[in-house]
């Protein structure tokens, strides 16, 4: 796998930071899923312990996250690929940037989608508005 990276012209910096921005981007989302309020929290004092109250489909919102924070760490990853000096501040910069992506990547993308869809549903009404005129 690494000697493809290599026929690409990938430095062992470049494959580093590939890997451990996608580890970062994974930390931060973990954390930021288990800072919001959410059923994880409140499970049922009766059980015996919170795993045991642990569903499907809180696993299924962590995963979301999981997957989330990971792709945002490697679009980080590729965005800084060949573009930073080869020395440890900027290699731990573009490293917080993941950890920092990673945390509020569910926030960004809910918000841009929703952007999105009021900027598509604005014109979908305007084009409306000009064929029946």
């Amino acid at each position: 796998m690494f000697n493809l990276f290599e026929s690409l012209g990938f430095t062992s910096q470049d494959n580093a930071m590939l890997f451990l921005s996608i580890i970062c981007g994974l930390f931060g989302a973990v954390a930021r899923a288990f800072m919001l309020e959410s059923k994880l929290s409140e499970y049922d004092a009766d059980t015996k312990s919170f795993l045991e109250s642990f569903n499907y489909r809180d696993f299924q919102w962590l995963m979301g996250h999981i997957v989330v924070g990971s792709v945002t760490g490697l679009l980080v990853a590729l965005l800084f690929i060949g573009a930073i000096n080869e020395d440890r501040g900027a290699f731990a910069r573009v490293l917080a940037i993941a950890l920092f992506m990673g945390y509020s990547a569910p926030t960004f993308w809910s918000t841009q989608e929703k952007t999105i869809g009021k900027i598509v549903e604005n014109r979908l009404k305007k084009l409306g508005k000009d064929s029946s005129a």
